[in-house]
């Protein structure tokens, strides 16, 4: 059965849930809008819900139209630039700008709002541009594939202008959480011995060994930094994630199995790397 495309988000009828979490809380004063992923209040028979954000003439804010229309582009421009987002270069397209907002609503719940969100990454600038990459950061500038970006990359590079703002602290934190550790010299010995798999820990340019299986197994470019930025994205979005691990799963168990004791833990399913992002997103500074 197909998923039903309700605009802000998708819906799945054989679950009867929405697969993403809302953006907003509707009715803070009712339980059951803190089920992010419930259709209207779990009463289909006597509700409906056309935007994905919530129930016209019920709980729809006065910023969504009580026709339940979609949340309009000024509106999600107010959103970004209360969070300190600021778009630059590129065709900022409804689709586009859809999904920045989207990711920045989704780190600012977890953060404790826009202001949170603003002082945990200290700003941030966006453009677009036609890089490989779905996306790159220096410092507090993100820049995005012009052809097009989803979620995870947008998620991604907020997530490393947040570690950028924290001076690398929350990355160097992530690395002792998870019991990883990072040793400059370790490619050259895994050269020598004639290894070259970057999914194993270890085995990349940096001689980063993480700590537990990242969400999407690793690669010659692999860092803390990387793993952090990944991780935030599996926090963000672990039904991504749970599927992204997948495509990693079974090259990366091969090696595992292969070691005595080892076995292969994803992060998306590590309920420890929940804890520590909680605490992190939670506090006043982010790190």
């Amino acid at each position: 059965m197909e998923l039903l495309d309700y605009g802000a988000r998708r819906y799945d009828p054989q679950i009867g849930r929405f697969i993403s979490p809302d953006t907003i809380i509707p009715d803070p004063g009712n339980p059951q809008s803190f089920n992010r992923y419930a259709y209207v209040n779990n009463n289909p028979q006597r509700y409906t819900d056309p935007s994905g954000y919530c129930i016209p003439g019920e709980t729809c804010p006065e910023e969504i139209d009580e026709t339940g229309g979609f949340l309009p582009e000024q509106e999600m421009r107010k959103l970004l630039d209360s969070a300190g987002v600021t778009l630059d270069r590129g065709d900022w397209t409804r689709t586009k700008l859809g999904t920045v907002y989207e990711v920045v609503s989704h780190l600012s719940i977890a953060m404790g709002g826009p202001e949170a969100f603003k002082t945990k990454l200290g700003g941030v600038t966006i453009d677009q541009q036609p890089i490989r990459n779905p996306g790159q950061t220096i410092g507090h500038n993100v820049t995005l594939r012009e052809s097009g970006f989803a979620e995870w990359a947008a998620v991604h590079e907020l997530a490393h202008v947040w570690n950028n703002n924290s001076g690398q602290k929350l990355s160097e934190g992530l690395e002792t959480f998870t019991g990883g550790h990072t040793d400059p010299g370790a490619m050259r010995e895994f050269l020598r011995a004639g290894l070259n798999d970057t999914a194993l820990p270890g085995c990349n340019k940096a001689g980063y060994f993480y700590g537990d299986i990242p969400p999407k197994g690793s690669d010659i470019n692999f860092n803390r930094s990387e793993d952090f930025s990944e991780s935030v994205a599996a926090y963000v979005y672990p039904k991504l994630a749970a599927c992204r691990s997948e495509k990693s799963r079974s090259k990366i168990a091969v090696f595992c199995a292969k070691k005595e004791g080892i076995k292969p833990r994803f992060r998306p399913k590590t309920n420890s790397i929940g804890a520590f992002f909680n605490d992190v997103a939670s506090s006043p500074t982010g790190c």
